[in-house]
């Protein structure tokens, strides 16, 4: 009531005024809404275009020689550049590993951390693309166990030079030096008791690589009879959180700070149930999802050249040279790149169209929780593009580029358009699309409303009080609200309300 009477008396002061005020009093007015109109203008037809269209992967965000191998490598194997390009972010992610972060301000810092899937039929060669994307890693790792095996002989020479004994409690006695560790970077064992030992023994980072990622979520919690907490460590995982591994093997807690494990793989379509029965704990949210479209196969006498695999394999160690700093107790510290002015309000502005399609009713209820952790990941990709670059042209800047922004946004874009498709696709039953319809509807109208709303407006197509019942306990199963009981102070029947958990705004109802 009170906005009416405002409205009334300003309505009411204007036609009192000239003409010539008038005018200007409505061109003020203009100013005012008109970049809140375009502000909405633009993040819903930013929506419409990723619900509409499935994007192809911008494979120029790559330095020159990463672009071409990623296209070289897709003509050759016969398959999309997709399946090629999102694995290669992975695989820059673990190469830099712990060396270096991304200051986005104090109390925020993003390290490169990316959890990746490729979703395509058997037979559409997913795995000959995603070896040849992951090849470097296998090469350093092939260095690393060459440099292991000379520490290791060198390490027996020693000791047998100083006639250590044959039993066990001579040798631990007599031992003279450290016995050396292999350093592993790349691992297909998703068990927290495989990747608790990597870690403890290289704290840079590491790679799981999986042909089918199925398998990755059946490995968590195999330890004590499913009851283990390895979910909660992947998930701490793909934070940066400080992670605490008690295994009854070990006498001491494992602790391990700042962890660094990068996921990539492939999934079959009709396998994505299994991860996403983990949707509720934000698990599956993490990931970022690639579904393009297959081509049909056919055979070609494109190839790979040497030269290309070869610059591309020297960007991949150059970033794996990258080194931390070290603290006063001898510690690794990342070295943190940081914004200047100008990609910090490319970055800004980002941030503000994206945080108005995440609070957006148009934004379906079920993409909410991916749409939050794409901040995270926008956040990592410019880390990741920004170093490629560097490696790729000699730099050591620790700045972030404008252009680095521009290209981020790009590849959250492509990702954005191949969620909608996949989640649309498992979220595609009769009931999936009455919920969607209804929590934007609930939304739009406040975030409350009666079950008698739901059915005058017949919301979702229920005609009758019992669909509306049964949405309404649907939406409560799922955890996207709660109903409550209300009765009037002056007595009547008691009016049903349901509330949803996370009500969003939308300029375009102000």
């Amino acid at each position: 009531m009170a906005d009416q009477n405002e409205t009334q008396e300003d309505c009411t002061a204007i036609t009192t005024k000239s003409n010539t005020e008038i005018i200007k009093i409505t061109s003020e007015l203009a100013e005012i809404k008109e970049p809140e109109k375009e502000y909405y203008k633009l993040h819903t037809s930013n929506l419409t275009q990723y619900s509409e269209q499935t994007l192809p992967f911008p494979v120029q965000v790559f330095p020159a020689p990463i672009s071409a191998l990623v296209y070289e490598a897709s003509k050759s194997v016969g398959c999309p550049p997709d399946f090629i390009a999102v694995p290669v972010l992975a695989v820059l992610a673990t190469a830099i590993g712990n060396s270096r972060n991304l200051e986005i301000k104090k109390g925020w810092i993003e390290g490169p951390r990316i959890y990746s899937a490729i979703i395509a039929q058997p037979g559409s060669k997913k795995s000959p693309a995603l070896n040849i994307a992951t090849k470097p890693i296998a090469q350093i790792q092939t260095m690393l166990l060459a440099a292991y095996e000379a520490d290791i002989k060198r390490f027996n020479e020693m000791n047998s030079t100083y006639g250590v004994g044959s039993r066990e409690q001579e040798r631990t006695t007599n031992t003279v030096g450290v016995q050396p560790k292999l350093r592993q970077i790349k691992t297909s064992n998703a068990t927290m008791e495989a990747i608790s030992k990597l870690l403890a023994n290289y704290k840079r980072g590491i790679l799981y690589e999986q042909d089918e990622l199925a398998a990755w979520v059946k490995s968590m919690n195999s330890y004590r009879g499913g009851q283990g907490a390895d979910l909660e460590y992947w998930l701490s995982f793909w934070s940066g959180s400080q992670c605490t591994i008690n295994r009854a093997s070990q006498p001491l807690p494992l602790i391990i700070n700042n962890p660094i494990v990068n996921v990539t793989g492939c999934i079959q379509p009709d396998l994505l149930t299994t991860l996403s029965g983990m949707k509720n704990n934000g698990f599956f949210d993490r990931i970022l999802l690639s579904y393009p479209e297959i081509s049909a196969l056919h055979y070609t006498e494109d190839e790979l050249s040497d030269e290309t695999s070869h610059a591309y394999l020297e960007i991949i160690k150059s970033l794996y040279l990258l080194m931390p700093e070290h603290g006063i107790l001898n510690e690794e510290i990342p070295v943190s790149l940081k914004f200047n002015y100008a990609s910090r309000n490319l970055w800004r502005d980002w941030n503000k169209v994206h945080d108005a399609e995440t609070n957006s009713y148009d934004l379906p209820y079920y993409l909410k929780g991916v749409w939050s952790k794409l901040q995270a990941y926008m956040a990592r990709i410019i880390l990741i593009l920004q170093l490629a670059e560097n490696a790729a042209n000699g730099s050591n800047t620790l700045i972030i580029e404008p252009e680095t922004v521009d290209k981020a946004q790009l590849v959250i874009n492509y990702f954005k358009s191949h969620v909608y498709k996949t989640y649309k696709e498992m979220n595609n039953s009769v009931m999936d699309q009455k919920i969607v319809l209804a929590v934007a509807w609930i939304n739009k109208h406040g975030g409350k409303v009666t079950s008698r709303m739901l059915l005058n407006n017949n919301v979702a197509r229920c005609y009758t009080a019992f669909q509306v019942q049964e949405l309404l306990v649907e939406m409560e199963d799922r955890n996207l609200g709660s109903c409550h009981c209300e009765i009037p102070i002056r007595g009547g029947k008691k009016t049903i309300y349901f509330t949803t958990n996370n009500p969003t705004y939308d300029p375009k109802m102000n």
